[in-house]
């Protein structure tokens, strides 16, 4: 669709809302959502539009259209496994276009596949022997090298792992930043010199890098502070990664469940799928909103939580 035919939809749009008490109901606007655009594109044509009255009716959408476009995006995609990491990537990009609208999805994936060659160089510098098929390799020879020497290899790819995302980017947990909407956002680990976030950002970031480099690393949902765990074969190891990465063994996660009065369900210890951690960001974002007075915002989180697939 070409700029005139943006702008086109766009007038429809603005002659069509005395006719529909709510946008969602206007027709031109449903029209413009159906074509996927994100926020940034729309933005950029509002602003060739002539009439001023016009322009601030329109630029009053965009909240309601980030959240209708990203609904629709969630919508689509299959989350509900832990295997395949593009859905997975699409849906964090989107939780992000709640912080920045405009930070674009050429932008995003740039980025994320910059870091992954870093990340792949870093790996080949230090020594730790690693291709896409490495791990494989091992599983497959489990039997002649045992568990043991499985874990160690893991677990030296993990030290690796932390040291490149905590120190090499500079990318960690602040306690203090749970109010602040970029802390939730894994655009915010890409680029830029305050990288800092919260656990379940972080954690998303981590899976990213780590399932991008096929190694065997998935989400823990663990009540009040999420976690992530090398989950193969013989191989169980929980990560934390707002601490750096450190491992922690699984006692020390039940004596922790204990202490806060959770039970000591399986689900707390399995890993679980990329839905689960959307749920949870978009819950997190609900708590803020809640907490700060947003209700309408707290509403249009709600829309985005049930536009997932059951």
């Amino acid at each position: 669709m070409n700029v005139d035919e943006i702008v086109f939809l766009l007038n429809e749009i603005y002659r069509e809302r005395r006719y529909a008490s709510n946008v969602i109901h206007n027709p031109s606007y449903l029209h413009l959502l159906a074509l996927q655009l994100p926020w940034y594109l729309v933005a950029e044509n509002i602003e060739k539009i002539n009439n001023p009255e016009e322009r601030a009716y329109l630029r009053t959408l965009e909240e309601q259209y980030i959240c209708d476009y990203i609904a629709r995006q969630l919508s689509s995609l299959n989350l509900h496994q832990k295997n395949e990491i593009g859905p997975f990537e699409k849906a964090v990009y989107c939780v992000g276009l709640l912080h920045n609208p405009r930070y674009s999805e050429i932008r995003f994936f740039y980025h994320l596949s910059s870091i992954e060659s870093a990340l792949s160089e870093h790996l080949n510098a230090a020594g730790v022997s690693f291709d896409h098929r490495s791990w494989e390799s091992i599983l497959t020879m489990l039997p002649f090298i045992g568990s043991h020497t499985a874990r160690v290899r893991a677990e030296e790819i993990i030290r690796h792992l932390n040291l490149f995302i905590f120190e090499t980017l500079g990318i960690g947990w602040d306690e203090n930043c749970f109010f602040e909407p970029a802390s939730h956002a894994v655009q915010s680990f890409l680029e830029g010199e305050n990288r800092k976030g919260i656990p379940i950002s972080l954690s998303a970031f981590y899976i990213i890098l780590a399932q991008r480099l096929k190694l065997p690393i998935y989400g823990v949902n663990t009540p009040r502070h999420f976690l992530v765990k090398w989950e193969s074969e013989s191989v169980e190891i929980f990560i934390d990664p707002s601490s750096g990465g450190r491992i922690i063994p699984r006692a020390s996660i039940e004596y922790l469940l204990q202490q806060q009065n959770y039970p000591l369900n399986r689900q707390y210890f399995e890993s679980c799928h990329y839905d689960t951690i959307i749920r949870r960001m978009l819950s997190n974002l609900s708590v803020v909103a809640l907490r700060t007075g947003d209700g309408e915002r707290a509403a249009y989180l709600e829309h985005l939580t049930r536009a997932l697939p059951d």
